[in-house]
C-alpha cells in the first residue's frame, strides 16, 4: 500500500506530524494508536480507516493500491457519477468524496458524518458534520454511497429504497461498532442479514437487481454491493 520509496522512518514522521498538527481531531487513545501503528500499511492495503485517511492525506499511498481510488473505479464502471451523490459515513477526512469531486464534471457530492473534522468544501463538495438519518432531506439527490459506513448501513439502504435512489456500499467487519456484537461470527450474521435486506429491498422497490463486486486485491475481504437497473 505505501509507496516503496518511502522508508518506515519517513512514514512514522509523516503520521506523527499529521496527528500532532490535528491532535484535536483524535482522542488520546486514537493518537496513541495512530503513532504506534503508523507503518501498518507497509504490509497491508486494508488498514483501519482512521489511519488510511491520513496515508491518503499525506500522499503515502501507491496509486494502484489506493482503496479509495479502487472504489471510485467501481463506482464509475457502474454508474454516472456526474449527478448529485451523497456519501454516508465519510469519516474525519472525506478522502473518497475529495477524489470524486476531482473527476465530476457536474453534479455534487455531499458527505454526512458527525465525526467530520476536515471541513474545507469545494465547488461541488458539500460537508455535513451530522448523522445521516431516515429524516435527512435527500430531495434532488440521485445516489447514495458508503465506503464502510458501518452502523449507518441499514439507514443508507432504507433511504435508497424509500426514495428510489441508486446505491453502492463497501461493507466491512465494523458493522457492529457501538453495539453488543463482539465476534466475527456475529459480524458474519450481520452481513448476511444486510445482503438479504438489500436483495429483497432492491426487488421490492424496483431498483433492479443486487450486484456484488470485490476489493480483495486491496486486502479487503468484504463485498461491495450495489443495485443495477435493467
Amino acid at each position: 500500500m505505501i509507496k516503496k520509496e518511502i522508508t518506515p522512518i519517513e512514514i512514522k514522521q509523516k503520521v506523527y506530524n499529521f496527528v500532532s498538527k490535528h491532535k484535536d481531531w483524535y482522542s488520546e487513545y486514537e493518537r496513541n494508536f495512530l503513532i504506534q501503528n503508523a507503518t501498518w500499511g507497509i504490509n497491508y492495503s486494508f488498514v483501519p480507516d482512521i489511519l488510511r485517511q491520513i496515508y491518503d492525506e499525506t500522499d503515502l499511498l501507491q496509486e494502484d493500491k489506493n482503496i479509495y481510488t479502487a472504489f471510485l473505479g467501481l463506482l464509475r464502471q457502474q454508474f454516472d457519477i456526474n449527478r448529485n451523490l451523497v456519501e454516508v459515513g465519510g469519516g474525519r477526512i472525506p478522502s473518497l468524496a475529495k477524489k470524486i469531486q476531482l473527476v465530476q464534471t457536474h453534479g455534487s457530492i455531499t458527505v454526512y458524518d458527525p465525526k467530520l473534522c476536515q471541513l474545507i468544501e469545494g465547488k461541488n463538495l458539500i460537508l455535513k458534520k451530522e448523522s445521516f438519518t431516515l429524516h435527512t432531506d435527500v430531495s434532488g439527490k440521485d445516489m447514495l454511497i458508503g465506503f464502510t459506513p458501518c452502523e449507518a448501513t441499514e439507514t443508507l439502504l432504507e433511504m435508497a429504497f424509500q426514495h428510489n435512489l441508486d446505491f453502492m456500499i463497501a461493507l466491512s467487519d465494523q458493522a457492529a461498532y457501538g453495539s453488543d456484537l463482539s465476534d466475527y461470527d456475529q459480524w458474519d450474521i450481520w452481513q448476511e442479514n444486510i445482503l438479504y435486506t438489500a436483495a429483497r429491498g432492491v426487488e421490492r422497490y424496483g431498483l433492479g437487481t443486487l450486484q456484488y463486486a470485490s476489493l480483495e486485491d486491496y486486502d479487503d475481504p468484504y463485498p461491495v454491493i450495489y443495485n443495477k437497473r435493467s
